[in-house]
């Protein structure tokens, strides 16, 4: 909104976009997403880790109570009110239990960066992995679980159906979130605190082929055989 604004035009802007690239003119550059760098940098260079689990899994992608996306909910308009602790787990834990009985399978966690032990204790019926495993543990499970992670994007990218979990007490910038992204793959997030059954966690296992490769084109950057900042270094050295 700065008038000074007006006069700095860059002269490359990278993105992850590929219709962004495709649309604009010559100064848009595609680049990987940050968390393809990280897919990219694993794979490239064959950093495949040797976690291995006899039973099958679902991962849940945890996300605190806590989570930095709620410390301005007061101040949304209209006023949010985060969710409590026990409006948070309660609904949560209840849903990991059925979950797992209905499935047959287990339920690892790959715990938020800014977890803390406290608020890993409260989660029950589950069990909580390393981020060292982070990849590894997207690679091997059956699928994943979520509220609205952007870590989703391992989980697309290595084509694992995605379960969206959703609750009255998440405040309606969570669910808001959900409900969006649940959309964009043609699913329905589930009620954590509504009847689970067989037909509707077969139904959540469904992948939709076309939302998985536009969420690959114009999130992820993909494909891409360099990391962005290898990218952006090339494209900086031959303008020196």
């Amino acid at each position: 909104n700065n008038k000074r604004d007006l006069y700095c035009k860059p002269e490359y802007v990278f993105t992850s976009s590929v219709d962004l690239v495709n649309k604009q003119n010559k100064i848009y550059i595609k680049i990987p997403s940050y968390d393809y760098d990280e897919i990219l940098n694993y794979e490239i260079n064959n950093q495949f880790s040797h976690f291995k689990r006899d039973r099958k899994y679902l991962l849940y992608i945890e996300t605190p109570p806590d989570h930095p996306d709620g410390i301005y909910a007061k101040h949304r308009f209209p006023p949010e009110k985060p969710c409590s602790i026990n409006d948070w787990f309660n609904p949560l834990n209840s849903f990991l239990k059925k979950l797992r009985e209905i499935s047959g399978y287990d339920i690892l966690v790959l715990p938020h960066p800014r977890s803390t032990k406290e608020s890993l204790r409260c989660l029950k019926h589950c069990q909580i992995e390393t981020r060292a495993n982070k990849i590894p543990l997207f690679t091997n499970c059956e699928g994943v679980i979520t509220q609205a992670s952007s870590a989703i994007s391992y989980a697309v990218y290595y084509n694992k159906p995605i379960l969206f979990i959703d609750q009255k007490y998440l405040t309606f910038h969570n669910r808001r979130s959900i409900s969006s992204l649940s959309k964009f793959f043609k699913k329905k997030s589930i009620d954590m605190n509504s009847l689970l059954n067989q037909e509707i966690l077969d139904a959540q296992f469904k992948i939709d082929d076309i939302s998985y490769i536009n969420f690959k084109k114009n999130y992820l950057g993909y494909p891409s055989n360099k990391t962005s900042h290898e990218i952006i270094v090339s494209i900086l050295n031959k303008t020196i």
